[in-house]
């Protein structure tokens, strides 16, 4: 987040705290808050909240909230853990994450937390958390034919296989894209999964579990597709049919074919 973040005090009239741009950016530019003291926390509350509501009252902007909360850290002088960020990774060029620096999976793997903020592409495989739903997100509306997977009946995603050893893939950073969505993916369906267990009516009478569609859901970045602008197609292959980091699982030509888009 940088630290000339400090400004926006000046631009809602407050009065900044006494650091400068570099302890705004060694001490308090963090991500999300995962973990806080109480007592800091509910000193920092109400700032953040204030803090927030003069930041969108000047202009609407993603990243008002976080900001804010940065600002009502710094203000009351609650700095961020001095070694960097020990539970979470987000983006392969995040400065201070579980990776950062690292090569060794291994390493990464004591990651307690999976930030998925970015738009990743790893060869035939794309990712943001807007893609999985029908509609889209503020800053993009989709047109999807498919249901988002939170709806009632979906399938889920389709998990990418291993990711690829350095002798396969040379770049660092891409390798690191490929474990994230290799450790995302059955997170993001063990959860869809439980949630339309508990809210979604069964498809059969009495106890039969639930049964899905055979295919699988891959997505991309907004595409037409008829005139629908959609992220989200059928895979050709069934559950637990290994999958190809350069395949895109396509059973006809176009993403666009009715195979590809109807459960």
């Amino acid at each position: 987040m940088g630290g000339d973040w400090i400004k926006y005090f000046a631009a809602i009239g407050e009065v900044a705290p006494g650091i400068n741009a570099n302890t705004a950016l060694e001490s308090y530019s963090s991500g999300p808050p995962w973990v806080v003291e109480r007592a800091d926390f509910q000193a920092m509350v109400p700032l953040w909240g204030d803090y927030t509501d003069k930041m969108d009252a000047r202009e609407s902007l993603l990243l008002n909230e976080q900001y804010s909360f940065m600002m009502a850290a710094a203000n009351q002088s609650v700095p961020m853990l001095p070694h960097g960020n020990p539970m979470v990774v987000s983006n392969p060029g995040a400065y201070r994450e579980v990776w950062t620096g690292k090569s060794d999976p291994a390493q990464w793997n004591q990651a307690y937390l999976l930030h998925y903020c970015m738009s990743v592409e790893y060869k035939g495989w794309h990712w943001h958390k807007s893609l999985i739903t029908r509609k889209g997100w503020y800053a993009e509306h989709f047109d999807n034919a498919l249901p988002g997977i939170l709806e009632c009946h979906t399938p889920g995603l389709q998990e990418p296989p291993a990711p690829p050893s350095s002798s396969v893939e040379p770049d660092g950073n891409s390798i690191k894209w490929a474990w994230f969505l290799y450790r995302l993916f059955p997170r993001i369906n063990a959860a869809t999964s439980a949630f339309r267990a508990s809210y979604c009516p069964k498809l059969t009478s009495g106890d039969t579990p639930e049964v899905l569609p055979k295919r699988l859901i891959r997505t991309l970045f907004p595409r037409g597709c008829g005139g629908r602008k959609t992220t989200m197609y059928l895979t050709a292959a069934p559950p637990g049919e290994d999958a190809d980091w350069n395949a895109t699982g396509l059973e006809e030509n176009s993403f666009c074919s009715a195979q590809n888009q109807a459960l």
